[in-house]
């Protein structure tokens, strides 16, 4: 929940991590075998930007395809979109909203 993520954000801070909110990636950035940075777009500004990486993790939010239904819609499946893009293999797909099924 929110108390975790302010956690979280706080600990990134404390290690120099670079926070980009509202930086959507648009594309994995690779040489070779080797993914070596993302880029994007700054949405309230309308700027693209790109980050150059020795590492790069990917952590995606989720695919909801009724989004409407689920009232989650952040979830667009972009984060699979990249790492296919990149030549990962995706599996269980089929099990994308299993969530929704708790009360």
């Amino acid at each position: 929940g929110p108390d975790y993520m302010r956690f979280m954000r706080r600990r990134v801070l404390l290690a120099g991590v670079t926070v980009l909110d509202h930086h959507p990636a648009l594309e994995l950035l690779s040489d070779g075998d080797a993914i070596v940075g993302a880029a994007g777009v700054a949405r309230q500004i309308g700027q693209d930007w790109r980050v150059d990486a020795k590492a790069v993790v990917l952590a995606t939010g989720g695919c909801a395809f009724r989004e409407r239904i689920l009232g989650a819609t952040g979830l667009t499946g972009d984060g699979y979109l990249m790492a296919a893009e990149a030549g990962a293999s995706l599996s269980g797909m089929e099990f994308t909203g299993k969530y929704t099924l708790a009360p």
